[in-house]
């Protein structure tokens, strides 16, 4: 994903995307930050910023949710994150997180990772995603190019 669009949710849900301190930038008393990275096409974009708001409606409390990963694994959208149970002491919360995730998961293998328009699995690539008819045929154009 472009590092406009991760920043625009990290921005927007810096609770769900937090910055972290990792190791040292060299400088006493600094840590190095690094802000969260998504590992999949700018087509999911939407999906993600909309699973997000959805998240944040079910629960307004802070550091409840924190993503710990966000990629693309065998043609459909992962969301992996953590949850404070501290926080989070209603089990039903708890599952209409869930089912808010995997309701974005499962809609992925239908969303185009690379545009966000309808796309659908691709198995003829050599690896497997979820493109719509116009990126798939870029992929073949690029390769007769190259």
């Amino acid at each position: 994903m472009k590092p406009e669009l991760e920043e625009k949710l990290n921005k927007k849900f810096p609770d769900i995307f937090p910055e972290k301190s990792f190791g040292s930038s060299g400088y006493p008393d600094k840590p190095r930050i690094i802000k969260f990275h998504c590992s999949c096409g700018d087509g999911w974009f939407e999906l993600i910023y909309d699973m997000c708001k959805k998240i944040k409606s079910i629960t307004k409390l802070k550091g409840v949710v924190v993503a710990q990963q966000v990629k693309e694994k065998f043609g459909g959208l992962r969301f992996y994150v953590s949850y404070n149970k501290s926080i989070i002491d209603d089990e039903n919360k708890y599952k209409k997180i869930q089912n808010v995730i995997d309701a974005a998961e499962s809609k992925s293998y239908k969303v185009c990772e690379q545009c966000g328009k309808p796309g659908k699995l691709r198995e003829d690539l050599g690896w497997i995603r979820t493109l719509c008819d116009a990126c798939r045929t870029e992929i073949d154009i690029k390769d007769i190019i190259e």
